[in-house]
C-alpha cells in the first residue's frame, strides 16, 4: 500500500511567490526606487528579448519608451497605480508596439514598484479564441 500523504501535502502547500512569478505568461518587472530593473520574470525576458541577468540593474527608461509622456512622470511618483491598455511602447529601441501595462507600488516597500506588460495584440487574440 502506498502512502498518499506526500501527494496530499504537495497539493495543499501553495507554490512559492517566486514559482508563481516565474510561471505567468505576463511580463513582470520589479522596479527599484531608482527606477532600475531589480527583477524580471521569464515572460519579461521573452518580451524584451534579453535575459533577466542582462536586464537587472538597467534603467527602465533605457529599456522602455512610452509615447504618452504622462507615464514616465507617474513612474517617478513611485506610488502611482496605472492601468493602461493599447498604449504604444518602444521596447529596447524596436518599433513601437501597443501594449497593456499595469503599474503598482509594492506593499510595505516604499519606492518599489511592480510593472506588468503584455502585447495588446496577444490579449486581443486570446479574447477572440
Amino acid at each position: 500500500m502506498t502512502n498518499a500523504a506526500p501527494v496530499i501535502q504537495a497539493l495543499t502547500v501553495p507554490p512559492s511567490d517566486r514559482s508563481v512569478f516565474s510561471s505567468t505568461a505576463v511580463a513582470i518587472l520589479l522596479i527599484d526606487p531608482a527606477l532600475n530593473i531589480a527583477s524580471a520574470n521569464p515572460a519579461a525576458e521573452t518580451l524584451l528579448g534579453q535575459s533577466a541577468r542582462r536586464l537587472v540593474g538597467e534603467p527602465l527608461n533605457r529599456l522602455l519608451r512610452f509615447a504618452d509622456e504622462r507615464i514616465p512622470a507617474r513612474l517617478a511618483e513611485r506610488d502611482a497605480q496605472i492601468a493602461a491598455h493599447g498604449i504604444p511602447i518602444r521596447l529596447l529601441g524596436r518599433t513601437p508596439r501597443d501594449c497593456d501595462m499595469t503599474l503598482a507600488p509594492v506593499a510595505q516597500s516604499p519606492g518599489w514598484q511592480v510593472m506588468t506588460l503584455c502585447d495588446a495584440a496577444d490579449t486581443q487574440d486570446q479574447l477572440a479564441d
